[in-house]
């Protein structure tokens, strides 16, 4: 919540990683989301909103190292967790840390099949 009131892009995901709440104090009714862009840290604000739906740590793969994400695979987290609310079996839109991840990697292509260069895997 503070994270998000100074608009810390780097602690506020850190924070959310290992279960920090996204409300303030009881007397308090903004939402993490709503104080950062009351302030006018936008990019945070839309982080949140776009994170609102992740159930686990590794949800957050795009900030975690790969020692990181290895010892949460290690500790049985679901590459297929959604986050769910009471009645319904998952949230709509919510992706899993394994649609996350495929997300940030490049589109796969065949080097060396008709790509510029003609060097692949066993030319040379």
């Amino acid at each position: 919540y503070l994270a998000c009131e100074d608009g810390n892009l780097t602690l506020a995901p850190l924070l959310s990683e290992y279960g920090a709440s996204r409300n303030g104090p009881p007397e308090d009714p903004w939402t993490a989301e709503g104080v950062a862009g009351a302030h006018g840290h936008t990019e945070l604000a839309e982080w949140l909103r776009r994170s609102v739906t992740w159930a686990t740590p590794l949800h957050h793969v795009a900030h975690l190292s790969p020692r990181r994400v290895r010892t949460l695979l290690r500790a049985g987290v679901s590459l297929h967790a959604r986050a769910s609310v009471p009645g319904k079996s998952s949230v709509p839109g919510g992706a899993s840390p394994l649609e996350l991840a495929a997300s940030l990697a490049p589109p796969w292509t065949k080097i060396g099949k008709g790509g510029e260069g003609g060097e692949g895997v066993g030319s040379g």
